[in-house]
């Protein structure tokens, strides 16, 4: 991913076209704080979730840059848009930044040089010639733009914070000293004129064409609302250990929405399940529409996220309005589904508002059916907010 003044710099150019007039300091900490948790333990797990990166493949290696968008989405709409703090919503806007500069840093310079030079070259070669070019360009940029020492300032300035499980102030922290004392004490001028791979043009390119991309991609968020809730169970732990994301399928004909039922429990949920390898959400959701219910769908529009906190666990579901292709009538459901008897439900969407809105009466006999009722009752709320014109 790109080094550190890499971020800053591009952050820097953004200040104004962002409207960034209070948190200065904050928006510039933003921009590199995801990379904190390299002075965190066990970096690497934290570094997916930091970069808000999980469901695209493995680190360095994205399959799905489709996913890398919308879990950058969804962070900007559960963080920046209700922030009222301007500091604060500075910090979570240079988080975003950071995560889009990356996402073209994978593409433009990482998956770009691959392509240039594989083969002839393997990936182990490619990674010996591009690595210590990677750590020398970035500090070569340092000492080679006007606004280095303001950057700095800046940094310094700064006021670390934590953003729940995504990144620590202790961690971010270190993190500014050492950039500020170790990473960019620079006594002797950097020579690249020898490089392969990261060259003085490609990096001077990535620097004057970022800053507009990731301004359009920002813009083009505000345009395409998902509305962002958060419920917090009674059982939750205070602290997340597991993350998962899940889809749903909102498919309603005459009047009636299509629920699976469990005949032996009496339960009810909306149909959906988790993402899969590094899918589309979209994807996942049609995948899981075909599964559980036999029909074949279209995910129309994605309206909704609802972010579980229970137990230890982070629970992200994503519902999707869907459109009905084919009822092929044959389910393919998972043991634990057959074994639950999993079979479809037309109800009426008035019938289904009562069933899910009983969620209180589970409060205190059931905590997991009444997470899953408080759930479903919200999305059904919010899919009649986004019908209705």
């Amino acid at each position: 991913m790109a080094g550190q003044i890499t971020h800053m710099e591009i952050a820097y150019k953004l200040i104004d076209r962002l409207g960034i007039d209070e948190g200065k300091e904050e928006f510039i900490l933003g921009s590199v704080a995801p990379d904190s948790v390299h002075f965190d333990d066990d970096y690497l797990s934290k570094k997916v979730h930091s970069h808000l990166f999980e469901n695209c493949g493995p680190w360095g290696d994205t399959q799905n840059y489709d996913n890398w968008i919308l879990n950058i989405k969804a962070f900007w709409y559960r963080y920046v848009v209700m922030q009222e703090n301007q500091d604060l919503k500075a910090f979570y806007i240079g988080i975003v930044v950071h995560c889009l500069t990356d996402y073209w840093n994978d593409l433009s310079i990482w998956r770009a040089l691959q392509k240039k030079m594989m083969p002839p070259l393997n990936l182990d070669q490619f990674k010996e010639g591009y690595s210590p070019e990677y750590i020398k360009i970035d500090r070569w940029l340092y000492q080679n733009i006007d606004d280095a020492d303001e950057i700095m300032k800046l940094l310094e300035n700064s006021h670390e914070t934590d953003c729940e499980d995504y990144v620590k102030a202790t961690c971010i922290a270190r993190m500014k000293r050492h950039l500020i004392d170790v990473q960019y004490n620079l006594p002797d001028p950097i020579d690249v004129s020898n490089h392969k791979f990261y060259t003085e043009d490609l990096m001077r390119q990535f620097v004057s064409e970022v800053p507009d991309k990731v301004y359009q991609q920002i813009k083009e968020f505000g345009n395409t609302p998902v509305k962002q809730m958060r419920l917090i169970n009674d059982d939750f732990v205070g602290h997340i250990d597991r993350l998962r994301h899940a889809c749903r399928g909102i498919l309603v004909q005459d009047g009636k929405i299509l629920l699976c039922h469990e005949p032996g429990s009496g339960l009810y949920i909306i149909p959906g399940g988790g993402v899969e390898g590094h899918e589309n959400y979209a994807d996942c959701c049609e995948r899981e529409m075909l599964e559980e219910t036999g029909c074949k769908t279209r995910a129309v529009k994605e309206y909704l996220d609802i972010e579980e906190l229970f137990d230890v666990w982070r629970h992200i579901n994503h519902y999707y309005i869907c459109e009905l292709v084919e009822d092929t009538k044959v389910q393919h459901l998972t043991e634990a589904e057959k074994l639950a008897g999993y079979t479809n439900a037309w109800v009426p969407i008035g019938e289904a508002f009562d069933i899910f809105g009983k969620y209180e009466d589970y409060h205190y006999k059931d905590i997991a059916v009444y997470g899953l009722y408080k759930r479903e009752y919200a999305a059904l709320k919010e899919y009649k907010s986004a019908i209705t014109f």
